[in-house]
């Protein structure tokens, strides 16, 4: 694709479908992405199919060899299946960050690229409530992911930050 772009075959600013080689994720929707930069890839996590099951897998792209790869992470921890939760990545820490989904989880974990393994970060003190459709933003400035909105059994307008030296959630409006 790279190439294809640099030989002036495609655009800069053109929106294309990525060629793929070889084993890919099934289809699904309400799933997560972020970008590893420092991998050069494009990493998804769960989703569902309409309404038959939720995902607990893990898939990389690579954005130079436009190839998927599903991810077996070491160990047998890992998190549920699910749908509707939000992602972010900590580039100082090369980890994945997940949280909530499907209305009723409230966990937060870290998926570790250099070490390939997962680990549920429990917050000491409150945590915000199990959500769906929420937001979520790494500041890496102070090592924080900061979590607002969403829906439970209706609207929410908090935001929170979680502190990932200190493992602390705290509110920060109320």
């Amino acid at each position: 694709m790279a190439a294809a772009i640099a030989a002036g075959a495609i655009a800069d600013d053109t929106l294309c479908r990525l060629p793929t080689s070889g084993a890919k994720p099934s289809t699904r929707d309400s799933h997560v992405a972020a970008v590893d930069t420092s991998g050069g890839r494009l990493l998804i996590h769960g989703g569902g199919a309409y309404k038959t099951r939720e995902f607990d897998d893990l898939w990389a792209y690579d954005l130079a060899g436009n190839s998927w790869t599903e991810i077996t992470p070491s160990g047998t921890t890992k998190p549920a299946g699910r749908k509707y939760h939000v992602a972010a990545m900590d580039t100082s820490s090369g980890k994945l960050l997940i949280h909530a989904g499907n209305g009723d989880l409230d966990d937060l974990w870290a998926y570790d690229l250099a070490g390939n393994s997962w680990t549920e970060l429990t917050p000491s003190g409150a945590k915000p409530a199990g959500r769906n459709d929420h937001a979520v933003a790494m500041d890496a400035s102070s090592s924080r992911l900061l979590i607002h909105g969403g829906q439970e059994e209706g609207k929410l307008d908090e935001l929170w930050a979680y502190d990932l030296a200190d493992r602390k959630s705290t509110r920060l409006n109320s």
